[in-house]
This record gives C-alpha cells, sequence and structure tokens, in this order.
C-alpha cells in the first residue's frame, strides 16, 4: 500500500519481467497518428478518448474518463483493446464507472501487451475476485505499469492474491496497489513492491540489482545488457524500442512473425 510518485516514470522496457512466459495471440499494431493538433485534456467524451487511443496521438499522455454516469462496459472493453497498441498513454483513469469482471479481464490482457502506461485508476467499479485474478495475470507480462488503484472494489480472494505473488516473480515495475487487503498473503505482496522500489532505487543510482531480481536470480537475461533508469516521458515513449534491448514480450516475439487482432465499437 501507500503512494510514492517518485520514479513513477522508471524502468518500462528496460527489465525481463516477461520472459519465459506462454507466448500470447498477435494483435495488430495501429499505426502512430503523430502529435494531435488540439489541446491536450484530461477530461473528454468516452468515445472521443476511444478515438484518440487508437489513432496513438504521441502527445495525447493522460485519459480521465472517471465517474461517467453513461460508461457502458462495451466502453470498457473498447478501452482495453485499444491500450494492447497504443505506444504513448501514460495514465488512465476510469474510477467510478461500475464496470464488473468482463472488463477486468479485458484490462489484465491488455496489460500483457501495453508497455507504456504507467498509471491505472480502476477504483470504485464492481470488479469481483476473478476479475481482479486476471489483472494480476496480466502484470506477469508487464514492465511499464508502476500504480494500480483497486480500492472500491470488492476485495479479492486468496487465490487472486495468490496470482498477485506469482506475478511478482516476473514483475519488478510496479510500485504501488491502492486496495484494501487483509489477507495474510498481503506481507509476501507489500514484501515484493518494497523490493521493487529497491530495484529501481538502485536503477536510478547505477547500483547492481542482481541480488535482489528474480529475473536475474534465473539467469533470464545477462547482467551487461541491463540500462539505467531514465526518468522522462521521453523514455517511456520509447519503451518499444528499449524493449529490444531487453529480452522480448511474448507479443513483441509473436508478432515478428505474424499479426492479427482487432477492437470494439461504442459511443458516448
Amino acid at each position: 500500500d501507500g503512494d510514492d510518485d517518485g520514479g513513477a516514470a522508471a524502468v518500462a522496457g528496460l527489465l525481463p519481467t516477461t520472459h519465459g512466459l506462454p507466448e500470447l495471440a498477435p494483435v495488430d499494431k495501429k499505426p502512430d497518428g503523430g502529435a494531435h493538433p488540439e489541446m491536450k485534456t484530461k477530461k473528454m467524451r468516452v468515445n472521443v478518448g476511444i478515438e484518440w487511443l487508437n489513432a496513438n496521438y504521441s502527445d495525447f499522455t493522460v485519459l480521465d474518463l472517471s465517474n461517467k454516469p453513461m460508461f457502458t462496459f462495451q466502453q470498457g472493453l473498447q478501452i482495453a483493446e485499444a491500450l494492447k497498441s497504443n505506444t504513448h498513454l501514460l495514465e488512465l483513469n476510469l474510477k467510478g464507472n461500475r464496470l464488473t469482471n468482463n472488463v477486468a479481464q479485458a484490462f489484465g490482457e491488455a496489460l500483457k501487451y501495453n508497455q507504456t502506461l504507467q498509471k491505472l485508476d480502476l477504483s470504485d467499479n464492481k470488479f469481483e475476485n476473478a476479475g481482479i485474478l486476471a489483472i494480476a495475470e496480466g502484470l506477469a507480462y508487464n514492465r511499464a505499469l508502476t500504480h494500480l488503484a483497486l480500492i472500491g472494489n470488492k476485495e479479492p480472494g486468496e487465490s487472486a492474491c495468490s496470482q498477485f505473488i506469482k506475478s511478482f516473480e516476473y514483475n519488478t515495475t510496479l510500485l504501488n496497489i491502492n486496495w484494501r487487503l487483509h489477507s495474510r498473503q498481503s506481507f509476501a505482496i507489500n514484501k515484493a513492491l518494497t523490493r521493487n522500489k529497491e530495484i529501481l532505487r538502485r536503477l536510478q543510482a547505477k547500483m547492481d540489482t542482481a541480488d535482489i531480481d528474480p529475473n536475474l536470480q534465473r539467469g533470464r537475461m545477462p547482467r551487461s545488457t541491463l540500462q539505467t533508469a531514465n526518468l522522462s516521458a521521453a523514455a517511456l515513449n520509447a519503451s518499444a524500442k528499449l524493449a529490444k534491448q531487453a529480452p522480448a514480450s511474448p507479443s513483441k516475439k509473436k508478432k515478428k512473425d505474424d499479426g492479427g487482432g482487432g477492437g470494439g465499437g461504442g459511443d458516448d
């Protein structure tokens, strides 16, 4: 638990959090739309937000669609689908939109592909154990998300907590989870989050992490290929290029050979 913004834009694409996991189905990468001509805005209509996500505008980095009375679960699914190929959004807020497990499961899948998003607020929705478990599964493949908000959903059960612990055997970049958790497994989860913060601190200080990084301890990646974290949005936007210097995520590895995927429709 807790909120530590120092280092939120830290090590996306630099650490081997996905190597050795099962390969994912390929997803077509949508073309980069370049800088959007309009002024950037956080709050907008849902259908416009989905359109901009799909366009992958390079200056569209924050999207706040919280507390939308007419928000539908289909729109939640569309946003999750768009995130799979979006490479510029850094913060997404979907707080208070009555989203249910099917949307949570879609976001769990999106986290397996998206390697740019840093902050994801899914608080005050209607997720239950199965949906939160799916999000935890997605984190095993993710090396970008640093802050996750789940407070206000149903408290995760033991199976979801166990999955978080399993995913932390690969994920070394998530720093904070905002939720209420009374499980005894919370101690192991908090220990993993503390470890991730220490990995970030050492990377920023150009120190070795081999003694605490589970990926390095498994020999997944030669130490010489690690790079020091660069705390800038530009570095995060270039995470796809940087990731080529580390073991590729399952989606990137698969897309070298083939492609496919799709999205949905919806409006505000």
